[in-house]
């Protein structure tokens, strides 16, 4: 299905939980708590252990920015395997011929922290 955003993470560690935030230009936020915006965002189901994936998408963007994170909600692994370290695939367009993919990677290092910023799109219609 064709898809003006298109964004999509999963982690490395499994026993872990992750939460994928996407915040629109009119400052609602997508997330497991609020599963579809007035714009027209939905996003997948809320992956508490495993490796995800959590997806976001929205068939009709609005022009603006939107900000992308995640929340690291808890984990159960062993801490011998170091940080877990998450990926963010990026699509604009989706589905069609003038589709774009951007692939970034964060990792969960900091103790205590809870939210991370992966990056932000700037959607021109």
């Amino acid at each position: 299905m064709p898809v003006d955003i298109r964004i999509v993470i999963d982690w490395d560690a499994n026993d872990t939980d992750i939460d994928l935030w996407v915040t629109d230009p009119l400052f609602e936020r997508c997330s497991y708590k609020n599963k579809e915006t007035k714009i027209g965002a939905k996003i997948s189901n809320d992956i508490t252990t495993g490796y995800g994936p959590e997806e976001f998408m929205l068939k009709h963007a609005i022009k603006g920015d939107y900000y992308i994170e995640v929340d690291f909600y808890g984990s159960s692994k062993q801490s011998v395997t170091g940080p877990v370290t998450v990926k963010a695939f990026i699509y604009t367009n989706f589905g069609r011929k003038n589709q774009t993919k951007e692939v970034l990677t964060i990792q969960i290092t900091e103790k205590g922290k809870k939210t991370y910023s992966v990056g932000e799109i700037t959607f021109k219609k």
